[in-house]
């Protein structure tokens, strides 16, 4: 399952520098969200925006995935 308007709407609110709250469940909805954070951060600098990713990985690869993505 894709959700091609939630990612639309973060390209939007990351090119209008604004803060983005988003709620993410299950696997598949956590892979969406860390796939198109870190291609919206190749364009648009987010790390700065505090956005806020309402969800926990469920799993390791994941949970690494963001880690390393944050540089952690």
């Amino acid at each position: 399952m894709r959700h091609p308007t939630w990612v639309e709407a973060q390209w939007l609110m990351a090119r209008a520098g604004w803060r983005s709250r988003s709620e993410r469940g299950g696997h598949e909805g956590m892979e969406i969200a860390i796939s198109a954070l870190r291609e919206i951060n190749k364009e648009v600098d987010i790390t700065g925006l505090r956005w806020t990713l309402i969800a926990c990985p469920d799993n390791l690869r994941q949970l690494a995935r963001l880690k390393a993505w944050a540089g952690m």
